[in-house]
C-alpha cells in the first residue's frame, strides 16, 4: 500500500510545518491511521464512481492521480482529494474521519 505510506509520510511532514499540529492527545499514529482510513475509502469510491471505459476513466479511478491535503476540527482529521490534471472539470472529494474512533463518518464528492 505505498499510496498509503506516501500519505502517511506527507501527513507527518504537514502535520510539523502548519498550523494543523497534532494535539497531544491525538498522536502521529492516529493521523497515519487515519490517512491509510481515508485513501482506501476514497479509493473505493473512486472505483465505484468513475465507470467510464477509456483512459479518461482510468485517469480518475487511479488514487494517484489526486493531490491530497488535510486539515482538522476537534473532533475530525479531515481529507481533500482533487484531481491533479486541471484539465478534467469536477472530480475529487473529502473524507472525515472521527479522531475517536478512527471511522469514516463523512464522504463528500465533488461534481
Amino acid at each position: 500500500m505505498k499510496i498509503a505510506m506516501n500519505a502517511a509520510i506527507t501527513a507527518l511532514i504537514l502535520a510539523s510545518f502548519t498550523p494543523m499540529r497534532v494535539g497531544a492527545s491525538e498522536p502521529p499514529a492516529r493521523l497515519i491511521k487515519a490517512a491509510e482510513i481515508a485513501i482506501s475509502s476514497y479509493s473505493k469510491n473512486i472505483s465505484e464512481r468513475h465507470t467510464a471505459p477509456g483512459r479518461d476513466g482510468d485517469y480518475m479511478r487511479d488514487i494517484n492521480s489526486y493531490d491530497v491535503g488535510i486539515s482538522q476540527n476537534s473532533k475530525h482529521f479531515v481529507f481533500i482529494f482533487l484531481v491533479r490534471n486541471k484539465n478534467f472539470s469536477g472530480g475529487g472529494g473529502e473524507i472525515w474521519v472521527s479522531k475517536e474512533s478512527l471511522k469514516v463518518e463523512r464522504t463528500s464528492n465533488y461534481f
